[in-house]
């Protein structure tokens, strides 16, 4: 995918000059004192933002999700749909957050909602009323609603229609496991991988070296060599080799490391990857969807740890990133690989 960019320092500063400018006693936008007013109030609203730690999450979240959907690949376009101003006849009504064009034509407008909770139990809940105006404005411009619910604590996406929700009150409300149950994220290229178990990253010593582990417990070590393997095979192909390091560091497996000695002397270091839970009988296991690995990619960059705050709204990528990371006609050879397609129940 190409990424449609404007001209932010001029025509996008411009835009807020000019609506901001809107309120200045003068009017006038070749007045001095108006650029300083802009500035100030550009400086107080940023301010108030960043010190919102809700606001800060939300507008990450939203960056999140369309850097998701371009890494899938599977869309023609993706559009921030609620910005601007303009005019309309009726009750009142709310763009969504982007519009969104399938590779088969569909269109259709996707809302962002970041929720978390404390106590899993918890269902997402949207104001009825911001949902009913979310409803006006699509279907005004003829586009099909989604929502599109990250769940932070699990750290999973779900593509839902509104129809899904439930009354509650003055909320229309949803459990996570009936949302994961009628979630579309499929429409948009995610799947759930798995491989054969288990993933190991093994730091070779050079043995031309000094190695020895010294009485104090401390041993020099020079890196030789770096391996990678699957379920005991070397993974030598670059395709498999990036695959495996983005599947051992956002995949959702158990770590563990040991070093392995030869007498007193260091050998290697062995990092390994698998399932916290193994199957009997079972050779593949599910890392997890290719979202929610993208998710722990993307919160490493744009989180601190442990504390979770926003350091960054957006992380730089390269649009179809995950496309490109997986090709179409991907066949293993060390890494096999399995591509389970979720469907919504209502599907069928």
């Amino acid at each position: 995918m190409k990424k449609l960019t404007r001209r932010y320092e001029t025509l996008e500063s411009l835009n807020l000059f000019s609506s901001l400018g809107d309120m200045s006693k003068s009017g006038d936008l070749q007045d001095p004192q108006q650029v300083e007013e802009f500035l100030a109030r550009v400086k107080e609203g940023l301010s108030k933002a960043i010190a919102s730690a809700s606001t800060l999450h939300g507008r990450r979240v939203q960056e999140m999700f369309q850097a998701l959907v371009a890494s899938l690949g599977k869309v023609r376009l993706i559009k921030v749909e609620d910005q601007g101003e303009g005019y309309y006849h009726g009750d009142d009504i709310q763009p969504p957050d982007y519009r969104i064009i399938l590779d088969d034509g569909r269109n259709f407008l996707a809302e962002v909602k970041n929720w978390y909770f404390k106590d899993p139990a918890n269902d997402f809940k949207v104001r009825r009323k911001d949902l009913e105006a979310l409803k006006r404005y699509s279907a005004l411009v003829g586009g099909e609603l989604k929502l599109a619910i990250y769940w932070a604590r699990m750290n999973v996406w779900t593509l839902i229609d509104p129809r899904f929700l439930n009354n509650r009150g003055s909320y229309e409300t949803i459990s996570f496991g009936d949302a994961a149950q009628q979630s579309e994220m499929l429409t948009m290229g995610d799947v759930m991988v798995g491989t054969e178990p288990p993933l190991v990253l093994k730091v070779i010593a050079d043995q031309s070296k000094p190695r020895s582990v010294a009485e104090d417990g401390i041993a020099p070590m020079t890196v030789g060599d770096v391996r990678l393997y699957c379920a005991g095979r070397e993974i030598t192909d670059e395709v498999e080799k990036n695959l495996a390091f983005y599947f051992m560091f956002y995949g959702g497996w158990e770590y563990d490391n040991w070093v392995e000695l030869d007498g007193n002397q260091v050998d290697a270091i062995v990092h390994e990857f698998k399932p916290i839970e193994s199957v009997p009988g079972e050779n593949v296991a599910l890392l997890g969807f290719l979202s929610s690995m993208f998710s722990s990619y993307y919160n490493s960059i744009t989180l601190t740890l442990p504390d979770h705050k926003v350091k960054r709204l957006r992380a730089k990528f390269s649009p179809s990133w995950l496309g490109t990371l997986i090709p179409p006609d991907y066949k293993g050879k060390a890494l096999p690989l399995w591509r389970l397609q979720v469907r919504p129940s209502a599907q069928g």
